[in-house]
């Protein structure tokens, strides 16, 4: 019984052994190693070029093995690069007491990196006693990336529309910054633009758009029935929520011609048909068939160019309503 009792203790012993050296926790008489990194200020993240960011960490070693020992350190950061210096450092034979390692890290900050959420930092440190014991101790920081803003605005658009009636263009912001932003939309001649008898419509603001995302802003364009016939221009500026400085100027050059008087289909036809007010049955067919084809290259047509202009589209704002008429 008595041999079966120290036989217990002694498994008992070795098990809880390394579960306490590998604690972290200083036990009477045992190594424990501990690992702080120095807060970080917020990091800037340069639009084209990497960021080098300077920290330091430090290693603690309580109570070190008496025959000494070489302590190991690395670090990492997600997907940003981190050059640890020293990558190890030796404790000598003898040693009592508290050693203390200052770690340096050059953390890499990729060009445009996402405001959006933290970066976390961690350092990790190791060892093995001579007796193949393993002492392990890790620290982490998140690190936040300061956030810039900007924005890049489609080509200017251009319509052409008869008295009467009205189009859709459309406007898409893309966000160049590195966080989410919001952007106003500011029609700066609308006034002029009604003395004209030109109405635009349009929606004033967008939210929540994501870095390099591209947003759609449906710009509707009316011209009343005794709208100035000629060329104008809709001029409109976008500005960032996040940074006011930060602004691009967008425009739609807009030709009104015309309304069609004759109550026709707007083609401007002045009925100068045969006397007889007639045209023989094979001459209608083939008009007939004629603007069957034409009006169906023109669907054709319109939908390419629809979905040539989205693919940069990540959505939509306002009501295009000549998409619902189509």
């Amino acid at each position: 019984m008595r041999t079966n009792a120290l036989t217990i203790c002694l498994v008992l012993l070795m098990t809880l052994l390394p579960l306490t050296m590998l604690s972290g926790v200083a036990q009477p008489g045992l190594p424990a190693l501990g690992v702080e990194i120095e807060p970080i200020d917020e990091v800037e993240s340069d639009p084209v070029e990497f960021t080098h960011v300077k920290a330091t960490a430090t290693v603690t070693l309580e109570n070190p093995p008496l025959l000494g020992t070489t302590v190991n350190v690395n670090a990492t950061a997600e997907t940003w690069l981190v050059t640890v210096e020293p990558t190890s450092f030796d404790v000598a034979q003898g040693t009592t007491g508290v050693r203390e390692e200052t770690i340096n890290l050059d953390i890499r900050v990729p060009p445009k990196a996402s405001a959006e959420r933290p970066v976390e930092l961690r350092v990790f440190a190791n060892f093995t006693t001579t007796t193949g014991f393993p002492y392990e101790a890790s620290d982490s920081f998140n690190i936040t990336v300061f956030q810039f803003y900007g924005l890049r605005l489609n080509t200017n658009s251009t319509m052409s529309l008869d008295q009467g009636k009205n189009l859709t263009a459309r406007m898409r912001i893309t966000n160049t910054g590195n966080g989410v932003d919001n952007f106003t939309i500011s029609l700066n001649n609308g006034a002029t633009l009604g003395t004209k008898g030109i109405t635009v419509e349009h929606d004033e603001s967008v939210h929540e758009v994501g870095r390099e995302r591209t947003v759609s802003v449906v710009i509707e364009v009316m011209a009343a029935d005794d709208a100035d016939l000629g060329e104008t221009d809709a001029i409109f500026t976008v500005r960032s929520e996040g940074d006011s400085t930060k602004t691009a100027s967008w425009q739609v050059s807009i030709t009104v011609k015309e309304g069609d008087t004759n109550g026709g289909n707007g083609n401007g036809g002045n009925g100068d048909g045969d006397e007889d007010g007639g045209l023989s049955r094979n001459t209608l067919i083939g008009i007939v068939l004629v603007i069957i084809v034409l009006i169906g290259l023109a669907i054709f047509l319109s939908r390419s160019a629809g979905e040539a202009e989205a693919e940069d589209e990540d959505y939509v704002v306002g009501r295009d309503r000549d998409a619902e008429d189509r």
